[in-house]
């Protein structure tokens, strides 16, 4: 996993977590779009119905820069959801680009 510091802390956060919009690398981006392929969904329906999915995901923030985002950005949470195995797929991805979790007093 590559790991940035914040301009201006000693603070590392990866890839993920930096905010560029980059999922990962481009292998795993590539992944994620065959995916969301063979699922018969946007590469946007996807990342919003696998938060949906997962049990520990208690709301999603949605970001927009314009009308239009926001709209497809609600349409893509209210599609049918991920079957198991696209769902298995996901966690696959997610479990090579994840980074250390704190545990926030859990």
């Amino acid at each position: 996993m590559e790991y940035r510091t914040l301009p201006h802390t000693d603070l590392k956060v990866s890839r993920l977590s930096f905010g560029t919009m980059r999922f990962g690398s481009q292998t795993s981006e590539e992944e994620l779009r065959t995916i969301a392929r063979d699922a018969g969904k946007t590469l946007v329906e996807l990342s919003f119905q696998w938060l949906l999915g997962r049990g520990i995901v208690d709301s999603i923030i949605l970001g927009a820069s314009r009308p239009e985002q926001l709209e497809e950005n609600l349409k893509a949470c209210e599609g049918v959801p991920l079957d198991a195995e696209t769902l298995a797929r996901c966690e696959a991805v997610w479990k090579h680009l994840r980074s250390v979790t704190p545990k926030y007093n859990r």
